[in-house]
């Protein structure tokens, strides 16, 4: 079963890297949960597969909110 949540805005989560698909990035927590993201073009820094870094969640966007990735850590 799919579960939603809401973030507040300037929630930042560290996040592995473990997919690359038409341009989006397919990110996982790394604090142990069983989190999965997808963000829609790459955000402020290029990453691959494999990198490791944090993604912070930014007000705006169709839907209100969105998830970045800043980059590598």
């Amino acid at each position: 079963m799919l579960a939603t949540r809401t973030w507040p805005y300037g929630t930042r989560k560290k996040v592995e890297v473990i997919g690359i698909e038409s341009g989006a990035l397919v990110c996982a927590a790394l604090d142990g949960g069983r989190e999965g993201y997808v963000l829609f073009g790459r955000g402020n820094a290029l990453a691959d597969v494999g990198d490791t870094g944090e993604i912070v969640f930014c007000e705006g966007g169709p839907m209100g909110g969105y998830w970045k990735y800043e980059g590598r850590q």
